[in-house]
């Protein structure tokens, strides 16, 4: 007899509406109607979550649940937390996984917050790598040669087309400028951390 998830959420509604208070009883105590029958549903719904749900944290808030509910004398409220559990695996069945800096789940609320975090993130290290570039460059070249690379910049916004003219400028201030310039770079504490 094949069972799924959903069954086994019926099973358990079922036995949460058979929880009765104990009269008479010194503390509000309640006692499920069929003892048996939860014990059993509990030991299949837990091996039905290890092989269904393998290395999911549900597995662990499952049992946990399970303890409390005994622990508090089978108060249908902790069973509440029990069903909580176990819809959640049926709403959301998997987890992404993000072993790999490339995946992103699609059709997915998380994707969005990752996107947004990978997108600022990407955007500090670029900022960052340009500050590291500009003091770098700012320590050996004079303003006026500043100026003359944003002169260049401006005229031709494309980098690949810019670049020969770039170059030739660097080099008609002289071989020791451009090496200060790259020992500067490779000096900056950040880059430096990275290259040992």
């Amino acid at each position: 007899m094949k069972i799924s998830l959903n069954d086994l959420i019926d099973e358990g509604y079922n036995i949460k509406n058979g929880i009765r208070e104990v009269p008479n009883s010194y503390f509000t105590e309640y006692r499920v109607e069929d003892n048996l029958q939860y014990e059993n549903w509990r030991k299949t719904t837990l091996r039905f979550l290890i092989a269904s749900f393998n290395k999911d944290r549900c597995i662990k808030d499952f049992e946990d649940a399970n303890k409390k509910f005994v622990e508090k004398l089978y108060d249908p409220n902790c069973f509440d937390e029990i069903l909580a559990i176990l819809n959640a695996c049926s709403i959301v069945p998997s987890l992404p996984v993000v072993d790999s800096p490339n995946y992103l789940p699609t059709n997915n609320p998380i994707n969005v917050s990752i996107t947004q975090h990978q997108h600022q993130s990407q955007t500090q290290e670029q900022s960052l790598i340009i500050d590291i570039f500009l003091e770098a460059i700012k320590d050996e070249i004079t303003g006026k040669q500043l100026k003359e690379l944003k002169s260049i910049a401006k005229e031709e916004p494309n980098p690949d087309k810019a670049k020969t003219k770039i170059l030739d400028k660097v080099k008609s201030w002289g071989e020791s400028i451009s090496a200060s310039i790259i020992a500067n770079i490779l000096t900056n504490p950040t880059i430096w951390s990275g290259l040992m």
